[in-house]
C-alpha cells in the first residue's frame, strides 16, 4: 500500500495538481482496490519560499505543531481528512496559511504520538508540546533531536512497536 501510495503522488504532483488534489487521487486509487480494509495517513504541503505561503493537505495523520519562538508551541489549524483508502467517496480538503517569521513547522505521525513504552504510556502530544516549548534552538536538526531524545527517554531505552515520523521545516527570512 505505501509503495502505490507513494508512485500516485509522485505522478500526481508531477502532473501540477495539488496536496488535496494529490491526496484524493490517491484515495481513490488505494481504495478502488483494498479488500483487506487497510488505510494509510500522508501529509503533503508545498511552500512558497518567497511569500512562506503553506497549503497543507493531510489524512490520518495528526495536526502540525508551529513553533513561533521559544516557548510558543500551537497547533496548526488545519483541515482534518480521514486516512486513504477506505472510502472511495472521500475528498481531501486543504489548508492554506501564511508562516510567520521565523518559525518551524513539525509534523509528526500517529505512531509516535501513539507509541507507547513498557507500561503502556503514550508518548502523548502534551509530552511533545512539553519538548517542544523546552527548545531554546528552534532549528530543524535540533528539533527532531530534541523528539528523539524525549522519545529514548520516554521509552526507558525499549523499542517502541509502531513506527515513529517526525519532521521539521525551519522558516527563516
Amino acid at each position: 500500500m505505501t509503495v502505490t501510495a507513494r508512485a500516485a503522488l509522485r505522478t500526481l504532483a508531477a502532473a501540477g495538481l495539488g496536496p488535496a488534489a494529490c491526496l484524493t487521487g490517491a484515495n481513490r486509487l488505494l481504495a478502488a482496490d483494498n479488500a483487506a480494509g487497510l488505510s494509510i495517513g500522508l501529509a503533503m504541503g508545498i511552500v512558497s519560499p518567497r511569500s512562506r505561503r503553506l497549503v497543507f493537505a493531510a489524512a490520518g495523520v495528526p495536526e502540525p505543531f508551529l513553533l513561533r519562538r521559544f516557548g510558543d508551541v500551537v497547533d496548526l489549524p488545519v483541515a482534518a481528512n480521514p486516512p486513504l483508502g477506505l472510502d472511495p467517496a472521500m475528498t481531501a480538503v486543504e489548508t492554506a496559511l501564511d508562516l510567520p517569521v521565523p518559525s518551524t513547522l513539525v509534523l509528526c505521525n500517529g505512531g509516535l504520538l501513539d507509541g507507547e513504552n513498557r507500561f503502556g504510556v503514550a508518548f502523548g502530544r502534551a509530552r511533545l508540546t512539553g519538548i517542544l516549548g523546552n527548545l531554546d534552538d528552534l532549528s530543524a536538526a535540533s528539533v527532531t533531536a530534541a523528539v528523539s531524545a524525549g522519545l529514548a527517554e520516554h521509552g526507558g531505552g525499549a523499542a517502541m512497536a509502531v513506527d515513529r515520523l517526525c519532521v521539521a521545516l525551519r522558516v527563516r527570512a
